[in-house]
């Protein structure tokens, strides 16, 4: 049967974006065609009503404890079912969401909007495949239903975006969706958002240009255009599409603002804008501090422009945040090790940073430069050789090598090194010791 969708978006455990998921919409106008409650039954119907507001507010327990008491009532009702299920996913409560949602098939197993939830909550439990075969069960009990086809087109962007086979089958399915009838305007950013997958930059841009004239708070069409217009090198009209957002800032939350700010700070890196740049990382955590990614983006900047002593209260706010974070505390340890300002911490970190990630081969470079800071040259040598396959691409590794073979007694292998550290354009902590080293050795020679 057709149905009418409201478009409700939630957080999920999906690497790349959030679930989109679409429920059916159960406010007045529908109720009577789409339930089996008889027309006297208003007060169910407002109650019903009211848990969908709780959910579109957030407020998910809530939502909960109504749609319990209201199933007791009508245990037959598949909206109450539903709405149940996606309070449950609204809080990551996945075993939950899924329970609930087999219990809706039981009442009523040929309602394909529900098997689009099941898909979304599989999704969520990372068992993708087992997620697509619902939206391809939704689509064969109503194959002339243009929705399925966006749906399942969007399960197949979202769950497997690496996959360029997915992703045309993705724009398959779009363009079944609009030859079916479909609302055009309701693929545009989806068909964008494919194309730039697909590397068809100017066919995407067209797309997503169109798709934010109709919605200019599509968030995933203005990040996707975005960051195509920075790799285009229309830095310009990035430019331009960042102030307009800003200009509509009403339109997007805290965490997408500060997404927006982080892809700034990105447009302004290839613009070789370091001012732009920083000012753009900064107002990134500053509309969100617990945007990880931003903070872990900026403390790299900040490496790559030798700047470690900022970079410490930046990691050390991180580990506030999410305290089982392996980023923060190998870097914690490494920037401690590298500015000498307390290496006492600097072994607590690394020790934890082992325990937390015992395979990571860059903790014997900062293991290795805590010896030396300690004056042992034999011990640091033999603790760097797992981070020096490295060193022709991370130029400190290279710099560390040659200071323990300089001190070492082996001057010829230690200038080798520093060649090798200052070949590499970035700056590092440290260059302006391997330039001093170099001259010296050369000139002792």
């Amino acid at each position: 049967m057709p149905f009418t969708f409201m478009l409700l978006l939630m957080a999920a455990s999906f690497p790349c974006m959030s679930a989109t998921i679409e429920l059916p919409d159960i406010f007045p106008a529908d109720l009577d065609e789409q339930t089996s409650l008889q027309a006297t039954d208003q007060a169910f119907a407002n109650k019903l009503n009211a848990a969908s507001r709780l959910i579109a507010s957030g407020d998910y327990r809530q939502a909960i404890s109504a749609l319990k008491q209201l199933r007791n009532d009508h245990p037959g009702s598949m909206h109450a079912c539903y709405l149940l299920s996606v309070s449950h996913v609204g809080l990551r409560h996945w075993s939950e969401a899924l329970a609930v949602a087999d219990e809706c098939i039981a009442i009523e197993e040929n309602w394909p909007v529900i098997y689009s939830l099941k898909g979304a909550i599989l999704a969520g439990m990372d068992r993708k495949e087992q997620a697509l075969v619902q939206y391809d069960h939704m689509i064969e009990l109503d194959p002339d239903d243009p929705s399925g086809y966006r749906q399942r087109a969007k399960a197949y962007y979202v769950y497997f975006s690496d996959d360029r086979s997915a992703l045309s089958q993705a724009k398959d399915d779009l363009d079944r969706h609009v030859a079916l009838g479909g609302r055009p305007e309701k693929a545009t950013a989806l068909y964008g958002i494919l194309y730039a997958k697909l590397h068809r930059h100017q066919e995407a841009i067209s797309h997503l240009v169109a798709a934010l004239d109709n919605e200019p708070g599509h968030f995933e069409a203005l990040r996707t255009l975005l960051d195509l217009y920075r790799e285009q090198k229309q830095f310009d009209a990035a430019d331009a599409l960042f102030e307009n957002a800003l200009n509509n800032r009403a339109l997007f939350d805290q965490r997408q603002i500060s997404e927006l700010y982080l892809a700034q700070a990105h447009t302004a890196q290839a613009k070789n804008s370091p001012a732009s740049a920083e000012a753009s990382f900064r107002a990134s955590l500053k509309a969100m501090p617990e945007n990880l990614q931003a903070r872990k983006a900026f403390i790299h900047w900040l490496d790559r422009q030798a700047r470690l002593k900022e970079t410490i209260p930046l990691a050390r706010e991180g580990l506030k945040i999410r305290p089982d974070e392996a980023y923060f505390t190998a870097y914690l340890a490494w920037a401690l090790a590298a500015t000498a300002q307390d290496l006492s911490q600097a072994k607590k970190w690394l020790l934890k940073a082992k325990q937390q990630d015992p395979e990571n081969v860059f903790l014997s470079d900062t293991e290795a430069w805590i010896h030396v800071r300690e004056g042992r040259y034999r011990k640091a040598l033999r603790t760097i050789q797992p981070s020096l396959e490295y060193a022709g691409k991370l130029p400190e590794i290279a710099y560390h090598a040659g200071v323990i073979h300089y001190h070492l007694g082996n001057p010829a292998r230690a200038a080798d090194y520093w060649r090798l550290s200052l070949e590499q354009e970035t700056l590092f902590q440290g260059r302006k010791d391997a330039k001093a080293l170099l001259h010296k050795v050369n000139q002792e020679r």
